[in-house]
């Protein structure tokens, strides 16, 4: 395995820590965690602080699980998973999002046995988002890159 590939994967398993330490948090800790961010935003905000309270949990959510798809799709776009002639860039941002879903699943079971915490499918649904749109977010940067990178070549006629 390449330098690169064993740092995304590093990567990718370290974001799933954080994830795994957030989510055992009781729910009074992070329930005063998302509170703060909620009563900070309300500041500037002219939304009901109950309501923001939601989006910040929700939004936290999902960022959490965009990041996780950033850094997925890295590892999933590597040239060692490249090698695999049966599995395209479908297939590979598939495998991506299938990862980051089924951490999603076992990140609500883990809150069952948390105190104060639920399972909700309701999150894993908005993990699922989140997740899709890093891997989105990413696979369509890395085409654009290929592409521009492919016009600069062309236009100083080297053979890239």
């Amino acid at each position: 395995m390449k330098k690169e590939t064993k740092r995304d994967l590093v990567l990718a398993i370290l974001w799933m820590a954080v994830i795994f330490i957030h989510s055992a948090m009781p729910g009074d800790l992070s329930g005063a965690e998302s509170g703060f961010f909620a009563a900070w935003l309300a500041k500037w905000l002219p939304i009901e602080k109950e309501l923001l309270h939601l989006f910040v949990r929700k939004g936290a959510h999902l960022a959490e699980f965009l990041i996780l798809g950033v850094l997925l799709q890295r590892l999933f776009a590597r040239a060692e998973f490249r090698k695999w002639p049966e599995m395209g860039t479908f297939a590979r941002n598939g495998c991506a999002f299938f990862c980051g879903v089924c951490y999603a699943v076992t990140d609500e079971v883990h809150q069952l046995f948390v105190d104060g915490r639920a399972g909700q499918v309701r999150d894993v649904l908005i993990d699922a988002a989140g997740v899709l749109l890093g891997v989105l977010i990413t696979h369509f940067a890395r085409r654009n890159k290929q592409k521009s990178g492919e016009k600069a070549c062309k236009i100083k006629e080297n053979t890239c």
